[in-house]
C-alpha cells in the first residue's frame, strides 16, 4: 500500500508554493517512492483513469493552502479515500510563521517554512501508512 499526497496548485500563493515543496521531500525523500507517491492534479482533472483508481484505492493526504480547498474537491469530485486534510497555511501561522509574507521565489527545500511542512505531512502520511517515520528524523536535503 502506498498513500497518495494531493496538493493544491495555486501558483500565486507562496503558502502552497511551500507545501509543494514539502510534499516533493515527503515523497521524494523521508518517505520515499516505496511508501508514497504525489497526485497529479492535471490527470485527475482530464479523469485519467490510473490516476482515478490510485486515489480510489490507496489512502490520500490532501493538503490544502486556503479555504477554497482545492485539492480536497478535486479528490471529492473522484470519490478518492481521503484519510487526512491539512491545510498548509494554518500550519505555518501556528507556527509564527506568516504564509502571505513569504516570497515563493524564495522558498527552497531547506527554507523554515518548507521543513515544517515536511516534518507535519510526513507525520499524518505516516500516520495514514501505519508506517514508523520519527519526524524528528525528518531531513531535507
Amino acid at each position: 500500500m502506498k498513500v497518495c499526497i494531493q496538493y493544491c496548485h495555486g501558483l500565486c500563493n507562496p503558502a502552497t508554493t511551500a507545501a509543494r515543496i514539502a510534499c516533493y521531500v515527503v515523497a521524494e525523500q523521508t518517505l520515499g517512492a516505496k511508501l508514497c507517491d504525489l497526485g497529479c492534479g492535471p490527470a485527475l482533472e482530464a479523469g485519467v483513469e490510473e490516476d482515478v483508481e490510485f486515489i480510489r484505492n490507496d489512502p490520500v493526504v490532501a493538503v490544502d493552502c486556503c479555504e477554497k480547498h482545492c485539492a480536497h474537491r478535486l479528490l471529492d469530485l473522484h470519490s478518492a479515500r481521503i484519510h487526512a486534510h491539512l491545510r498548509a497555511d494554518e500550519i505555518l501561522r501556528g507556527h509564527g510563521i506568516d504564509p502571505d509574507a513569504l516570497d515563493h521565489f524564495a522558498l527552497h527545500i531547506d527554507h523554515p517554512a518548507v521543513l515544517i511542512l515536511t516534518e507535519e505531512i510526513t507525520a499524518i502520511a505516516s500516520e495514514v501508512l501505519g508506517a514508523d517515520v520519527p519526524p524528528e528524523e525528518v531531513t531535507a536535503g
